[in-house]
């Protein structure tokens, strides 16, 4: 079967339309859930005109209250100019950062700001932390699959671009085994770059090692 990027909809996925439904994660059977909103017009074009010099990078261990001023922090070093649409990105991330540090009872968060133009990750594979929130917010979204083979699934599932996704890891408190998978799309050689922000919960006296 061929690589096409599919449309169909996974039971264990659960697809919202508000972020305070994030919280259906905990149950049963829901192994990842799918923010299905759609970033406003002018902020996208904007997202997908910055360049790889725009954007910074940092791996971040903080309170989910100092998100914002840390962001703040970040782009101004990146001496990207203030405006409206850099608004909307870090309110944004500071909101999915409250939802997601509430709704785990998990003050501390790992806050990940990354440029990727390499085939990170690009097994398929279950992260070893409690949760993982992943959003590209430029270039192609997150692949997910229930495939067993790591390397050629059968069926790819792709996030569509600014689309909030949260996943389920190893260290997630429940006897279920999490099958959903989930990879970094490929993109080395294509000239393509993906402007990506992960958050995910810390536990205390856990170390969460990124595979």
């Amino acid at each position: 079967m061929s690589l096409a990027v599919l449309e169909a909809r996974i039971p264990s996925v659960e697809y919202i339309g508000e972020r305070h439904q994030f919280s259906v994660i905990q149950r049963d059977g829901k192994e990842a859930v799918l923010w299905e909103r759609r970033v406003p017009e002018q902020v996208q074009s904007w997202l997908d005109h910055l360049t790889v010099d725009d954007w910074p990078e940092a791996r971040i261990v903080l309170k989910a209250g100092n998100v914002k001023t840390c962001l703040l922090q970040l782009f101004g070093e990146a001496e990207l100019k203030t405006s409206p649409h850099l608004n909307w990105l870090i309110e944004d991330v500071t909101s999915l950062a409250g939802q997601l540090s509430q709704m785990l009872n998990s003050p501390t968060l790992r806050m990940r700001v990354e440029v990727i133009t390499d085939d990170a990750c690009r097994k398929f594979h279950v992260d070893n932390v409690q949760a993982r929130l992943i959003c590209t917010y430029s270039g192609p979204g997150t692949e997910y699959s229930l495939s067993g083979n790591a390397d050629l699934p059968e069926e790819i599932h792709r996030v569509p671009t600014g689309q909030p996704m949260l996943f389920k890891g190893k260290q997630w408190s429940s006897a279920e085994e999490v099958l959903l998978k989930h990879r970094s799309p490929p993109v080395s050689g294509t000239g393509i770059r993906r402007f990506v922000i992960v958050l995910e919960p810390l536990l205390e006296n856990v170390e969460q090692l990124h595979p």
